[in-house]
């Protein structure tokens, strides 16, 4: 009697086949959790700054309870400015005694609109140039309410 021997060693692993299909699906998981998470991430930044805005409007208001006058620059916030004395400025009103960057590096820009005439009234604006630091396009964040300019 003959014996037959099965060659098992062939037979062991994948087909070429079988791994470019087992690629093909990690490929579109990942691309899809992958989309995601940058969405995630981006708005997570928009968050930050809205945060870090209110902050800033906050030491605003602070400074002009404590002082009588509203912050002509965001580094009034920080240090006295020339002209008024430590006793009168009673700073620093933010925390860590240093003004905070946007989530993308980049300096905020403070604005005291007093166009109602009413210094009690001003409106205190806060802009982050967003994530390409250029002012005036789609991607700044401000803590007023967006308003149509024809």
């Amino acid at each position: 009697m003959k014996s037959v021997r099965i060659n098992r060693r062939a037979n062991k692993g994948f087909t070429l086949l079988e791994v470019l299909l087992v690629m093909a699906i990690l490929i579109i998981l990942m691309s899809l959790v992958g989309a995601g998470y940058f969405t995630y991430f981006a708005n997570s930044q928009e968050d930050a700054a809205r945060l870090q805005m209110t902050s800033i409007e906050q030491a605003c208001k602070g400074y002009y309870l404590k002082t009588g006058q509203h912050a002509q620059n965001i580094q009034d916030l920080v240090a006295p400015p020339s002209g008024m004395s430590e006793q009168k400025w009673k700073g620093p009103y933010l925390d860590g005694g240093e003004v905070p960057k946007d989530p993308w590096g980049n300096d905020y820009i403070l604005q005291i609109d007093n166009s109602n005439g009413n210094s009690r009234q001003m409106q205190i604006i806060i802009t982050s140039n967003g994530q390409n630091g250029i002012a005036g396009d789609q991607d700044d964040i401000s803590n007023q309410p967006m308003q149509n300019v024809q």
